[in-house]
This record gives structure tokens, C-alpha cells and sequence, in this order.
């Protein structure tokens, strides 16, 4: 199965379905994209896209604000991220078994991961990440 050539929605679109398509598969990425004749690195970029896109607070009884830096979501996706370090499970299964977002654990993973990195020492022209 090919992408869209077109911008846009149906792209997008697309691409959510193949990115669930493939959670639900219970194949690694690269066992799916194989099966579906798609390239590994577009559909990681897609979903890594998508996650940001989608990243939100999960509903877990604690109620956050919408900003990003707010010291108690850090705190709590740090927690989280932690217990999936040493849970030995994928990032689907963790997720499904806590019952959170996985586009907002993936999201906040990666973005954990920005923030202990330090600044970013060499910026390519075009980069946009800190």
C-alpha cells in the first residue's frame, strides 16, 4: 500500500490509520512497514509528527493546564517514563496497560529526553528545536 501523494488531510489521515494499523498488528515497525511496503523512517517520522500534534494531558484524575512547562506535568510524565524504563514491556503495551495516550508518552518521552540533553550545540540551518 502506498501514501498519498497529496498534502494535507488525507495524508494525515493516512497516516493515523497506518500508525494504528500497526499498533494493533503486534509487529515491531519494522516487521509492519515490511508487510505493507512502506518505508520505516517515513511512517517513525509520521507518528513522532502526529504525537506532537496530539500531545495532551491524559485523564487520570489530575487536571493540568494546557502549558508544556508546567512543573507538575514534567514531574508527572517523568514518573511515568521511569516505570516504563524498567516495566521491560513496548511502548504500545505500556501504554495500553496504564491506559494513557500513546501519541502524548511517545511525545513526552522525547521531550524528557530534549530537556536532560542540555541546549542544542550545533543548529542546522533550519532547526527549529532548542
Amino acid at each position: 500500500m502506498n501514501a498519498p501523494s497529496r498534502q494535507g488531510k488525507t495524508k494525515e489521515t493516512y497516516w493515523r490509520q497506518t500508525s494504528a494499523r500497526c499498533s494493533e498488528s503486534g509487529l515491531s515497525q519494522v516487521e509492519f512497514c515490511k508487510r505493507e511496503g512502506l518505508n520505516p523512517s517515513n511512517l517513525c517520522w509520521w507518528k513522532r509528527m502526529l504525537a506532537a500534534r496530539d500531545a495532551a494531558p491524559v485523564q487520570t484524575g489530575i487536571e493540568f493546564e494546557q502549558d508544556p512547562d508546567d512543573e507538575q506535568k514534567e514531574n508527572y510524565w517523568r514518573e511515568i517514563v521511569a516505570r516504563f524504563s524498567t516495566s521491560g514491556l513496548s511502548n504500545d503495551a505500556f501504554c495500553k496497560k496504564k491506559a494513557i495516550k500513546a501519541q502524548a508518552f511517545c511525545w513526552w518521552r522525547g521531550e524528557i529526553g530534549r530537556r536532560d540533553s542540555g541546549p542544542c550545540l550545533y543548529r542546522p540551518p533550519g532547526c527549529s528545536f532548542r
